[in-house]
């Protein structure tokens, strides 16, 4: 599977678990005006499997406190629930954000809003597609 490929899928195995837990979840604060969600969580795990089973060498950071980084070509970088505040509060208006960095520098990229099922691909030099 291209890393294409497996983005695709981490984002759309993301977007089925908000869609799934929508309007069904409490939050706490994680700090001033910081929010998380048992939603947050499972996405993450959602997102990091899918990853891991497609590129278990490469890295990651996701926003809830899960990193590995080895000095892997591949650094994955996950905000498993973007718009955690509208999300909790259940207004449609949050994403699954993952950008993928290849010796540092930004390689791919994508956003998924399952409340609109809509996908967000970056284009060197031409922005979203």
């Amino acid at each position: 599977m291209s890393r294409r490929g497996a983005l695709l899928d981490a984002l759309r195995r993301s977007g089925r678990v908000l869609k799934r837990r929508f309007g069904k979840v409490g939050y706490r604060e994680k700090g001033r005006a910081n929010l998380v969600t048992d939603a947050d969580l499972e996405s993450q795990r959602a997102v990091l499997g899918a990853i891991r089973r497609a590129y278990p060498d490469d890295d990651y950071k996701a926003e809830e406190d899960e990193v590995k980084l080895t000095g892997a070509e591949y650094l994955w970088l996950v905000d498993p629930l973007d718009g955690t505040t509208n999300y909790a509060h259940g207004y449609p208006a949050s994403c699954v954000s993952i950008g993928v960095l290849r010796r540092g520098r930004p390689y791919l990229g994508g956003v998924y809003d399952p409340s609109a099922t809509n996908s967000f691909w970056p284009r060197k030099g031409k922005g979203p597609r």
